[in-house]
């Protein structure tokens, strides 16, 4: 699915990996296999800077970089057949603390993060 991607996202996202690979191991092993809720969260090696986040489907991680220096992974679990999980290039549109779904019976959703405006 990558391969609809612009080639410079390639390009970015591999210069990201490759700056951080020798910090990283630091951080997160080289070969971890996070259980379901498990995350490494460690700003303080890398306290300034821009951030990327990097989700991996295949496997089921996120990996977080900051001045291409991962400094945190988790555990996701992503969109099931039928609904899956876009792939892409996204930036955070909108941020509250305290959100209601307005489509899922006002279900509460803490620390909203929006991708879209028409939903994912």
């Amino acid at each position: 699915m990558t391969d609809r991607l612009p080639p410079f996202i390639h390009a970015v996202a591999f210069a990201v990996l490759a700056a951080a690979s020798v910090v990283a191991l630091a951080v997160v092993p080289e070969r971890w296999t996070p259980k379901p809720g498990e995350y490494v969260w460690q700003p303080a090696v890398a306290p300034s800077g821009p951030l990327v986040i990097v989700v991996n489907l295949p496997l089921q991680q996120l990996h977080v970089y900051r001045n291409g220096v991962r400094i945190g992974a988790s555990s996701i679990s992503s969109g099931k057949p039928g609904h899956e999980t876009p792939v892409g290039l996204f930036t955070i549109l909108q941020k509250e603390a305290e959100h209601y779904s307005n489509v899922y019976d006002n279900a509460p959703m803490p620390w909203m993060q929006r991708l879209t405006w028409d939903g994912v």
